[in-house]
């Protein structure tokens, strides 16, 4: 999905503005600029949601997913990579 389908799909700039509590002319700014990874990873779930087989956390983060939302990871093996690597052999 590109960022405009995205606040689309979520309701527009204004409402996309609202439930993060910011101003819609940066909602409109992200039209062009593109949506901060920050904002993206707030609003993953809704979009998720809102456009179910279009958008997946798992696939847009394929390798953080379960860092940020840990309940995605239950039932299934992360994927490897070296951070988590280290991690457990320092942990």
């Amino acid at each position: 999905m590109t960022d405009a389908e995205i606040i689309d799909v979520l309701g527009g700039p204004t409402v996309v503005a609202r439930r993060l509590g910011i101003k819609p002319p940066s909602v409109h700014a992200w039209l062009e600029a593109g949506i901060p990874e920050g904002r993206l990873i707030e609003l993953a779930g809704e979009i998720e949601r809102c456009a179910p087989g279009r958008f997946s956390r798992r696939e847009k983060w394929p390798t953080r997913y379960f860092l940020i939302w840990p309940e995605l990871a239950q039932g299934s093996i992360p994927p490897s990579s070296p951070a988590t690597h280290q991690e457990a052999a320092h942990g």
